[in-house]
């Protein structure tokens, strides 16, 4: 084989490598988890002696199945009683997915809080919970495990 023709097919497949990673890298792109990173550093100690004046806890179910699922969050106040009177929102989204899901969460008595929502696919998914009463609002973040039902 001439040489030439050799150093033609590896230049061509170089660049053909490098178009597929850039064209793989614009399609999968990651979500944008602080919109202002700078603002909200700034707000970090600000927001954490919030949180232990408050001192709101948030439990979140330990696993759920794919589909659509009846998601379910507990609320309690310093004192460890349930918070009846605040809204609270959840954002999802699987790791590695840019697709955020939001819902608004259903008062259902005693501090426990309901949503009905759709996790298309097994694996590990993100949530953040924010929970306002009143003036006073909290974020909570965690992850569960997406089952296959």
């Amino acid at each position: 084989m001439n040489y030439k023709v050799l150093v033609a097919v590896i230049l061509i497949a170089g660049i053909a490598s490098v178009g597929a990673s850039i064209y793989i890298g614009i399609q999968k792109r990651d979500m944008v988890v602080e919109e202002n990173p700078y603002d909200a550093g700034l707000a970090y100690d600000e927001t954490k002696k919030k949180e232990e004046q408050l001192g709101w806890r948030v439990v979140f179910p330990s696993s759920l199945k794919a589909g659509e699922s009846a998601f379910q969050l507990d609320v309690y106040d310093k004192e460890g009683r349930g918070i009846d009177d605040a809204s609270v929102e959840l954002h999802l989204n699987r790791l590695g997915d840019p697709q955020v899901r939001t819902y608004r969460c259903r008062n259902a008595g005693k501090g426990r809080y309901m949503a009905v929502v759709r996790l298309d696919l097994p694996g590990y998914w993100d949530i953040r919970a924010r929970v306002e009463r009143g003036r006073d609002s909290m974020r909570f973040e965690g992850r569960i495990p997406v089952h296959v039902p």
